[in-house]
């Protein structure tokens, strides 16, 4: 099974930051980088550094692991 990891977990990071109600610029300006790097982000157009990613986790309240669960499909 071929998985890329950056698509999981931008697409993570998006929905936890949707469920709990906060917009894009407001979560990128808390964790230090713009609107749209954090846009690209969350589509695995670009990557984040580590301290980042880890500032996110941080404002987003969860551990670092809920960012790497992969969905479970049916069928």
């Amino acid at each position: 099974m071929d998985v890329d990891v950056f698509k999981i977990v931008g697409a993570r990071a998006k929905s936890i930051r949707e469920s709990r109600s906060m917009e894009l610029d407001q979560l990128a300006s808390r964790i230090g980088v713009t609107a749209r790097e954090l846009d690209r982000f969350e589509r695995a157009v670009e990557r984040i550094g580590l301290d980042k990613l880890a500032r996110l986790v941080n404002v987003l309240g969860v551990p670092m692991a809920s960012l790497f669960v992969l969905e479970e499909r049916n069928g």
